[in-house]
């Protein structure tokens, strides 16, 4: 059965999907992560829960050069743990354009569904 990833709101400030703390573009954040769609359809694909919905929440630092120092799952309904870490290790490999602002945290939802939900 193929999965894919299903798709999540993200959105600055307090809400039910997703909050960003600090000054960053929504959309430049938005861009960048979806070039991770692949590398975490694979993550989602190798997990022992490819035949089960997922949704994992990774907060994760972007600091001032654009690096993202640290990455972790805060919320999880995932049966595997690797799929988790590897969520967050994912994340942990992206680089942002340098802000030269300060840190910003972000929490963001991604939602994993087994194809043809």
């Amino acid at each position: 059965m193929a999965s894919e990833l299903a798709p999540s709101k993200n959105l600055i400030g307090p809400s039910r999907d997703g909050i960003v703390a600090g000054s960053l573009a929504v959309e430049p954040l938005r861009r960048r992560i979806a070039t991770l769609a692949p590398q975490l359809r694979a993550c989602y694909e190798a997990s022992t829960a490819r035949e089960r919905s997922a949704r994992v929440v990774v907060r994760f630092v972007i600091d001032s050069d654009g690096a993202v120092p640290c990455a972790e799952v805060t919320q999880s309904d995932s049966i595997d743990s690797a799929l988790d870490a590897c969520v967050a290790n994912a994340v942990a490999g992206l680089r942002f354009a340098a802000t030269g602002r300060g840190l910003v945290t972000v929490m963001y939802p991604f939602r994993f569904a087994p194809g043809g939900e």
